[in-house]
């Protein structure tokens, strides 16, 4: 099967969000900087059943940040602040990915693919991820780290060549046992991550459950000899010890939560043991 390579920006939204609106104001003003052509409001649906309907039907899936402004103006030639200026300011939306950083994905689901092996999906935090690359499974267990060979890369159910920071992707891996993996755990470069079990950190308040990344972990909270008490507002250094071991690393951000609330957000300023 072919491969897909993403190189262009997706949007997605609502009905009458103003993808359609907001592609002809885009198309418009990269025409003038003659970098696109431009297409008008009622040119860019071209199915049957979007000119029926009135609406876009083709879909597809990005994350990005947002940029307040409005593609009506564009299109008008007024407002230029929310015109003309904010539909350039698409063009350097994209966020800073870590590309260059050894690759580090947390898991957020799992399938099992008979004949094939097991996908685990999840958000790529750092790093690049290709076929035919080894890679760990490591957190959440005693033992020693998983170890495979990534045979298949999905993004919007296609086929990749590779998966990168920022993005969401599927990795198949082959060679795993149902119930070897779970959700919580940490895919990465070979090699590149060890677990812990004990740290420091600072946080706001403290209560129970201890959720990193994608994983829910019991831990046992130590604060400060003088430390007696810690109200809601407060910040404070504490020892953190974990029941099993996870990949930790400083600056790591977590939260503590009690049923479905947050009760206390922290980074970890020191890694123990």
């Amino acid at each position: 099967m072919a491969t897909f390579t993403p190189t262009k920006p997706r949007t997605i939204g609502h009905v009458d969000h103003g993808k359609t609106t907001l592609t002809a104001a885009t198309t418009k003003v990269l025409a003038a900087e003659g970098n696109a052509k431009a297409i008008a409001f009622d040119e860019i649906d071209k199915a049957p059943e979007e000119k029926e309907r009135g609406i876009t039907i083709s879909r597809s899936h990005v994350e990005l940040p947002i940029v307040s402004g409005s593609g009506l103006y564009a299109l008008q030639g007024t407002n230029e602040e929310l015109g003309e200026k904010a539909i350039l300011k698409l063009m350097d939306a994209d966020p800073v990915r870590q590309l260059y950083r050894p690759f580090v994905m947390p898991i957020e689901d799992i399938f099992y693919i008979q004949g094939r092996g097991t996908v685990a999906t999840g958000h790529v935090e750092q790093g690049t991820i290709k076929v035919g690359e080894e890679v760990e499974i490591l957190g959440l267990t005693q033992g020693e780290p998983l170890k495979t060979t990534v045979t298949g890369v999905e993004m919007f159910k296609k086929l990749v060549d590779r998966g990168e920071a920022g993005c969401k992707v599927g990795l198949l891996l082959p060679g795993l046992k149902h119930g070897d993996v779970q959700r919580g755990m940490v895919i990465a470069k070979h090699g590149t991550l060890k677990t812990y079990k004990k740290f420091e950190a600072q946080i706001v308040y403290v209560l129970s459950k201890f959720y990193l990344r994608t994983a829910d972990i019991t831990e046992k909270v130590q604060l400060p000899d003088d430390v007696k008490m810690v109200m809601p507002g407060d910040n404070v250094t504490a020892t953190f010890e974990l029941t099993l071991p996870y990949p930790l690393d400083h600056g790591q951000i977590f939260s503590l939560r009690e049923g479905d609330r947050t009760v206390a957000a922290g980074v970890v300023s020191k890694v123990l043991s």
